[in-house]
């Protein structure tokens, strides 16, 4: 099979890494699982909280609201990771694109894990 590329890919040895397919798979995944999960979040919290504070509190610390809070943080931090190195690997080069990614990368998993705990220590405390 014929390779396509470019004369000076060719002698410098570029082209594609092979990831982007499932980069892209897995950013439209997250998506169409935020599709579903923002929505039902938003009117099951909602609609616990228009009955005070604590009845969105032990909706929380349920056995729904835990796994789809979970799951919401989950997908919406990885989907973050992904959108912003792509944006990332577009407009930046060298060692500033090297420290933003891990910058970006770190700091997601950061936010992400202080979502999880709080939500397991609601989980856990209700």
């Amino acid at each position: 099979m014929a390779r396509l590329q470019t004369p000076r890919s060719k002698i410098s040895g570029l082209g594609s890494s092979g990831h982007g397919t499932h980069h892209y798979l897995v950013q439209r995944v997250s998506a169409l699982a935020l599709l579903v999960l923002v929505p039902f979040v938003l009117f099951q919290f909602l609609a616990a909280f228009t009955s005070g504070y604590d009845a969105a509190y032990i909706w929380v610390g349920s056995w729904v609201g835990t796994l789809s809070l979970l799951a919401l943080v989950t997908a919406m931090f990885w989907h973050l990771r992904l959108g912003v190195q792509v944006v990332v690997e577009d407009y930046f080069g060298g060692w500033l694109r090297m420290v933003l990614l891990l910058i970006s990368s770190f700091g997601c998993f950061g936010l992400w894990l202080i979502s999880v705990l709080s939500i397991l220590k609601v989980f856990f405390e209700g």
